[in-house]
């Protein structure tokens, strides 16, 4: 019910309690929320918010809370990008050299789930 009863992506200042409850990976999405291409970023991180629902929770921060994630193993370099964080808190920052696109970002998940992206 959780996973279904409430958005497949919305800020994490407003969800995150709801999804550490759920005890699954969350996908930190971190990105210029305010940006000229914020609506479609916001667009392609919801599909894959969609197709994952079952095993990921996704959340998103704006820009302003890049310095708070600095500790997921982000750097910041490269925007749009992400973090999963574990529901055990081990964190799994998406890599800056990988395009940020639909299909590397399936390829992350599938890789955290399997165990082949090592933490941070």
């Amino acid at each position: 019910v959780l996973a279904n009863g409430f958005p497949y992506l919305e800020p994490a200042t407003q969800s995150w309690g709801r999804l550490r409850a759920r005890e699954v990976p969350i996908a930190l999405f971190i990105f210029d929320t305010e940006g000229e291409d914020a609506d479609e970023t916001l667009a392609l991180l919801q599909g894959i918010a969609k197709t994952n629902r079952e095993t990921y929770g996704s959340a998103y921060l704006g820009l302003r809370y890049l310095p708070n994630v600095k500790d997921l193993g982000v750097s910041g370099e490269s925007l749009p990008t992400l973090a999963i964080v574990s529901a055990t808190g081990l964190n799994f920052p998406f890599s800056d050299e990988t395009e940020f696109n639909a299909e590397n970002i399936q390829a992350f998940y599938d890789g955290v789930a399997s165990g082949d992206v090592a933490a941070h």
